[in-house]
């Protein structure tokens, strides 16, 4: 399968692309940074990214969007650079991917922010979506996209909600902080 990941150089998707690479899959991993040192790698632009070329000249099997904001703090304090990151990127990957994506799936990484703060748990997939940060309101709002461009234009997507990714590499974890700052008092 050839497997391309947005967002190859963060905590998720670089823990995908190494997965999936280590399954015996051709992977691609594109992103903001200059270079990678790896010639399956696509770079595009942090602010305008077009994923056009990359579909034009590459047909994949999926696409992952694992790309993003860092979560809810850097949205309260960046609200227009979180809806870039969490709506109009993805906006550009679908809309390439319904030009020149052809029979390509599309598996975009949302949040568990999409619930807010739920009065039951635990939390099921059919619970109300309620927000409460900008990062959450514009996960909702990409997975409304995800949803447009499947009924639209019969792209095969899905969205993904992940609720708290932790492991090896990962730089920030909210519990893990609070944890080491409790143990070194």
């Amino acid at each position: 399968m050839k497997i391309l990941i947005i967002g190859s150089q963060g905590f998720i998707g670089s823990n995908a692309l190494d997965y999936f690479t280590s399954r015996g899959h051709e992977c691609w991993g594109c992103g903001v940074a200059e270079d990678t040192g790896n010639a399956y790698y696509f770079q595009v632009d942090r602010y305008v990214p077009d994923y056009n070329n990359i579909f034009k000249l590459q047909k994949f099997d999926v696409c992952i969007n694992a790309s993003g904001s860092p979560g809810i703090g850097f949205s309260i304090e960046h609200p227009h650079d979180d809806f870039r990151m969490n709506v109009n990127n993805p906006y550009a990957l679908l809309n390439a991917l319904r030009q020149y994506g052809t029979g390509c799936k599309f598996i975009n990484l949302s949040s568990a922010a999409v619930y807010g703060n739920p009065l039951t748990l635990p939390i099921k997939e059919e619970d109300r979506l309620q927000p409460i940060s900008p990062y959450g309101y514009h996960k909702m709002i990409a997975e409304q996209l995800v949803l447009e461009f499947h009924h639209i234009y019969n792209l095969h997507t899905c969205s993904f909600r992940i609720f708290s990714a932790y492991g090896p590499g990962i730089k920030k974890q909210l519990l893990w902080d609070i944890y080491n700052k409790a143990i070194a008092s």
